[in-house]
């Protein structure tokens, strides 16, 4: 599958067949995760994988009612170390690199698992102490993610995105001044509004310097009359 076609067929199923997942698709999934980049190279992210029909139940019954979590065929849950990031980075390792450490993984896995013909879905909603006790995890490590995986059951439609030009600003915040035509062309719709936009602006200004050109003919018209 062609990379860029990975995002654009990506969707958050939660409706699974009854097949299950190759061993060796699931290792290819782990190996886009284990590769992920990490603050500092400090690969404080863990992984556990749930097959098991009875453990899957209970993961999905501290899910918050996702009963449908325990149908899939396999779970992947994403854990995090943050002393270890906290030891290079202080309070920031801990709160936020470690947090995003566990984000580029998830992300990783969700879309290794597309290239793979497979479906997920990113669930953070979950009982922590429930799930913890579940998984057997130790003090120092933290559930940051659940992702569920298999064939997909159904087809969801693409939710509403923004559109590009509603996102990108350049050089600084809110400005949108700028047109995307310098730093190449990124969507037709882009190319056309900046022409459509430019009529309008060159419209809107001669009607502007035609009216002020009246008007300062009718004043030179009241002078002369005056003199």
């Amino acid at each position: 599958m062609e990379f860029n076609e990975i995002f654009k067929l990506r969707r958050s199923v939660r409706k699974f067949k009854e097949d299950e997942v190759e061993w060796g698709k699931i290792v290819e999934i782990i190996h886009a995760g284990r590769l992920s980049p990490t603050a500092g190279n400090v690969h404080n992210v863990k992984f556990i994988v749930i097959r098991e029909p009875g453990q899957r139940r209970k993961i999905a019954d501290t899910c918050e009612g996702q009963e449908w979590i325990a149908d899939a065929p396999a779970i992947i849950v994403v854990l995090g170390e943050p002393e270890k990031a906290e030891r290079m980075y202080g309070a920031r390792g801990r709160f936020i690199y470690t947090i995003q450490n566990c984000a580029a993984a998830s992300m990783s896995m969700i879309y290794a698992a597309q290239d793979e013909g497979l479906s997920s879905c990113w669930v953070g909603a979950f009982d922590e102490e429930k799930l913890r006790g579940v998984m057997g995890l130790p003090e120092n490590v933290f559930i940051h993610v659940v992702i569920p995986i298999g064939y997909a059951a159904e087809k969801p439609h693409l939710p509403p995105k923004p559109r590009i030009e509603h996102v990108v600003f350049f050089e600084k915040y809110w400005n949108r001044r700028r047109l995307a035509a310098p730093h190449g062309q990124w969507s037709r719709n882009v190319m056309k509004w900046s022409k459509e936009a430019k009529k309008d602006i060159e419209s809107f200004g001669n009607k502007v310097s035609g009216h002020v050109g009246k008007n300062i003919n009718k004043i030179k018209k009241k002078f002369k009359k005056k003199e």
